[in-house]
């Protein structure tokens, strides 16, 4: 409770003090995860109608990152299939979700835009990721962000 209290006060005085700053912090196995300098989130398109939007946050070192990504991928022309990858690398490990809309799975995670301009993109995300290679987890939660559009 008290992490998640710090975490909103860093939060409110991030966004009170300055509407062009950037963030996203999260949980990682109840241990805090804290970027508030460079969040970005780019949008590329991939032949016609393929896009792919990511956003990345570095940790407190270049080994410890989270990135989300929305992938968009035309089924017909009324529903698109969206994948939306939530990834923790920490010291060239990862663990990974994907959630698939329409669902293909069960799955507890969630990742959803809360707000859009033409300028940045914010959301809220929480994920269990799962390494392949040795079958262990992490849990990220309490996820939020505020991601700059850039070209």
């Amino acid at each position: 409770m008290l992490k998640k209290l710090i975490i909103i006060i860093v939060l409110v005085a991030i966004t009170s003090c300055n509407n062009n700053k950037t963030y996203l912090i999260a949980q990682v196995d109840g241990n805090d995860f804290i970027n508030t300098t460079q969040v970005f989130a780019k949008r590329v398109k991939v032949g016609n109608k393929i896009y792919l939007t990511s956003i990345i946050a570095q940790g407190k070192d270049i080994n410890d990152e989270i990135g989300l990504s929305i992938n968009e991928f035309p089924k017909n022309k009324v529903e698109p299939i969206l994948t939306h990858s939530l990834l923790y690398n920490l010291k060239n490990k990862s663990w990974l979700e994907i959630i698939y809309k329409p669902k293909k799975r069960n799955t507890k995670a969630s990742f959803k835009i809360t707000k859009e301009d033409k300028n940045y993109i914010e959301g809220t995300f929480n994920f269990i990721g799962y390494n392949k290679k040795d079958k262990s987890t992490k849990k990220i939660t309490n996820g939020e962000f505020r991601a700059k559009k850039i070209n």
